[in-house]
């Protein structure tokens, strides 16, 4: 990956809330190596890698369940992130939606003290990745679930709806400070998710965690600094944009040749992924 290439894109590394910036309306992480996944990118602007379900509390930290510090560095070591290269962070969600107010009831201290420790670290990733050379980006975490959302597994919570959003306001604070300190640029649109009472403006979501394309409208204007405009979807070629509009019908007629048994299931599971 040339150096040119790598100055014409914002490398986009965390949770599963980098999907916002692939352009894609539904999530279709496709595994990579060590862990990493990658997207069928349709904003020309980001290149997108998602490393799991980590977590910004352990971005300086080695061997972590996730193993995110390793996973970003194996993207630096394989050139993935080009020297020189603008780097967007996406971290902070998880934490906030569950592990803050869980640390807080177990340590009995006040949720700030412990969204302060988990940025001391953020902070100490960002300032290695800045010394490396590369421009570094902070996606500030976005408004909470619903409290009408609650109980789904796949986004286990910890607070109620206020209490998360005011904690992920804090964070935002506090992280907009620290980038203001290191050089590094903050992008946020939380005040634009959440209404005049604190409470998450559900219209902007594609699930109970996960932004949908129709907030791109209100993040366009904050890179700027970058390209003017971010939100226009281009596919890399038309078989790939053919493709991705007609999965599910192509999925549904490859089945119908496909007798009743477990191939089936295969090809549901693989196109799953695409």
């Amino acid at each position: 990956m040339d150096k040119q290439d790598g100055q014409n894109k914002i490398y986009v590394i965390g949770d599963s809330h980098v999907n916002f910036f692939s352009g894609q309306e539904t999530m279709n992480f496709v595994p990579l190596e060590f862990g990493i996944s990658q997207n069928h990118d349709l904003l020309t602007s980001f290149k997108t890698f998602y490393l799991g379900a980590v977590l910004a509390y352990s971005l300086n930290r080695d061997n972590s369940q996730n193993r995110v510090k390793e996973k970003v560095e194996y993207l630096v070591s394989h050139n993935l992130l080009p020297k020189g290269a603008y780097v967007l962070c996406c971290f902070g969600e998880i934490d906030l939606r569950f592990h803050v107010f869980n640390q807080a009831k177990l340590q009995n201290v006040p949720y700030q003290k412990v969204v302060d420790d988990i940025l001391k670290n953020y902070a100490a990733f960002l300032q290695k990745m800045i010394a490396r050379g590369y421009k570094m980006i902070c996606w500030g975490p976005v408004a909470s679930q619903k409290d009408k959302w609650m109980g789904n597994k796949d986004f286990p919570a910890m607070g109620t709806e206020l209490e998360r959003n005011q904690a992920t306001k804090y964070f935002n604070r506090q992280l907009e400070k620290i980038c203001a300190d290191l050089g590094a640029t903050f992008v946020s649109i939380f005040d634009d998710l959440v209404d005049e009472n604190g409470k998450t403006k559900e219209k902007y979501f594609m699930d109970p965690c996960h932004l949908s394309q129709r907030a791109m409208v209100l993040v366009k204007d904050k890179f700027a600094f970058f390209a003017p405009d971010i939100s226009v979807c281009k596919p890399h070629a038309w078989q790939s944009f053919v493709f991705h509009k007609y999965k599910r019908p192509m999925v549904k007629v490859m089945c119908l040749f496909v007798p009743l048994h477990k191939w089936r299931k295969k090809i549901r599971e693989y196109f799953k992924y695409l």
